[in-house]
């Protein structure tokens, strides 16, 4: 269970950093790096390019997606945009920002999920699409359902706490 009061009085303490570290963290975001495997690719293609579509229709933020390792240069020419952007959230949608960012690792998922784009059951289901892919393959490992598990159910709570 995620403590929302600290971590509200962290992000309102460390801010400037916190957005600094998102913006950061964007390019670096799961949502940007495809699987060069065809049947992954085009599930993170129908999952993912429709919220890469909202940040750029939405906000004129155009980040480009790999199948590599690289990363994108043109990606890195959006941390003015990100800045901004980040910037002009609430304190309480800051924090739910942050809270759900790190749980994903997905700056992209997290915003989407603060902005009511998607809940936090299609959040959790993009941010962990390749693990549960990979698990067709070679069986579903326990810690990592823990994990998986306990990550849904704070995106559950953040997103209770959004809505109050």
């Amino acid at each position: 269970m995620i403590d929302i009061a600290a971590a509200e009085k962290y992000v309102k303490q460390n801010q400037p950093e916190i957005i600094n570290l998102l913006v950061d963290f964007t390019l670096t975001d799961v949502v940007l790096f495809w699987s060069s495997n065809a049947e992954l690719l085009k599930k993170q293609k129908l999952g993912c390019q429709p919220l890469l579509d909202w940040l750029s229709q939405e906000y004129h933020i155009k980040l480009i997606p790999t199948t590599s390792l690289e990363l994108p240069q043109e990606n890195k020419q959006q941390c003015n945009l990100l800045q901004q952007l980040y910037g002009t959230l609430y304190l309480k949608d800051l924090t739910a920002f942050y809270l759900a960012a790190t749980s994903l690792k997905s700056t992209i998922l997290g915003l989407a999920l603060v902005k009511k784009k998607i809940n936090s059951d299609t959040a959790y289901e993009l941010s962990f699409m390749e693990e549960l892919h990979q698990n067709i393959f070679w069986g579903k490992d326990e810690e990592a359902v823990k994990n998986r598990e306990k990550v849904h159910q704070d995106l559950q709570q953040i997103e209770e706490y959004l809505q109050k």
